[in-house]
């Protein structure tokens, strides 16, 4: 680790991606049997011994490390290590001692830090779709600091989970943006070079219509009846797929990391649009949801945590064989989570160690990636996003 603190990738200045990328990778490849750990053994961590707190985790442990890696750019050293502390004694609080007042003062500095340099960021974006990142930023970054004092005076969180709906169609929502600017621009690029020209790109019509019906469904779940909330988010679901066949992915044979992000949005439309469905007939969801947490952000996240960061230490793309590893992988994963709800074939708890040793595979090879490229690279650009 003192290694990687002194690498000579960095002097003044870190590339938030160069650390938060390969920290956040290895979390996710150890978060999972954990979890299973917890949930069967009485000895095991508090903080992931029940549904919500591995979803706290999932969301605002996983998801907000991810999105500081990606949109912080280039930082202070000593900025970079008040947010990486503060991520990494959040995580440990909480697991430890889950919804705390520990738990949310180690939870506060690293989101009121992670605020305090993306807003401003954002806030020079002309369009108004661009300019969605600043209220979606700070809800995401409040709702963890939400979610532990409505814990510790109601039990909002740990009884009803309405904040964990909300927080997850919040993240979807951010998965359609941040997945939709990505891949578009990309996507352009790639037919370009094959002599054809992509009309549908950002499309923005699409994506300032999935912005309000995902952004007004995370704002109004906890108060309105779960059918409109399931009709709303179908339609979501279903111009999400909408939007994907219109990049013609399915021409790019060798654009094998585009390929990959676009099962990742794939199974975003597909778990938004069957989520919907179970709302609206009153259908058990749980393994629905897992579409969305495992399979897309799953997907989407190591799609592009591998992009990034070996272009911009290695200035190579992904290995094609490794990421097609790494896609299926969580495709099982995502498919034995499905099936341990419905019992199919197997018991249960045979079905989530499948999905537990796919999912911690997938993250385990995707590490030894990223920590051997920040270690080793040579090539070091800034990997914030233009907006």
């Amino acid at each position: 680790m003192l290694h990687f603190y002194l690498s000579p990738h960095w002097s003044s200045t870190h590339r938030a991606a160069l650390w938060f990328f390969p920290l956040v990778s290895a979390y996710a490849a150890l978060i999972m049997p954990l979890t299973l750990y917890s949930f069967v053994y009485p000895d095991g961590l508090p903080g992931l011994a029940d549904r919500t707190g591995h979803a706290y985790e999932m969301f605002f442990g996983i998801g907000l490390g991810l999105v500081a890696g990606y949109l912080l750019g280039v930082q202070k050293r000593s900025f970079m290590t008040i947010l990486l502390v503060g991520w990494g004694a959040s995580r440990v609080t909480h697991l430890w001692f889950p919804f705390s007042w520990w738990s949310l003062a180690c939870q506060a500095v690293f989101v009121l830090a992670l605020l305090w340099r993306l807003v401003p960021k954002l806030r020079v974006a002309k369009k108004w779709r661009n300019r969605m990142l600043v209220p979606l930023m700070v809800m995401l970054g409040l709702l963890p600091l939400i979610a532990v004092v409505a814990a510790q005076l109601s039990g909002v969180w740990a009884q009803h989970n309405r904040l964990a709906g909300s927080s997850l169609l919040l993240f979807a929502l951010l998965m359609v943006y941040m997945g939709g600017r990505a891949i578009a621009p990309a996507a352009a690029g790639a037919h370009q070079e094959r002599g054809r020209d992509l009309q549908a790109r950002v499309q923005p019509r699409l994506e300032g219509a999935l912005i309000v019906l995902l952004g007004g469904a995370a704002l109004v779940q906890p108060w309105v009846r779960p059918e409109l909330v399931g009709v709303v988010v179908a339609i979501a679901g279903i111009l999400v797929l909408v939007r994907l066949a219109r990049w013609r992915l399915g021409s790019l044979w060798g654009r094998t990391d585009l390929l990959c992000l676009g099962v990742g949005y794939g199974w975003l439309g597909l778990g938004l649009l069957m989520f919907g469905v179970t709302r609206l007939l009153h259908w058990p969801s749980t393994a629905i949801l897992h579409m969305i947490t495992v399979g897309a952000l799953g997907t989407l996240s190591t799609g592009m945590m591998a992009r990034v960061v070996l272009r911009r230490t290695l200035g190579v793309p992904p290995p094609p064989v490794g990421l097609v590893l790494i896609t299926l992988c969580l495709a099982v994963a995502t498919l034995s989570r499905c099936a341990a709800d419905v019992h199919w074939l197997l018991p249960r708890a045979d079905w989530l160690r499948v999905s537990v040793a796919a999912w911690s595979t997938a993250y385990a090879g995707l590490t030894v990636w990223l920590f051997m490229a920040v270690l080793y690279g040579g090539k070091s650009t800034n990997p914030g996003v233009r907006l």
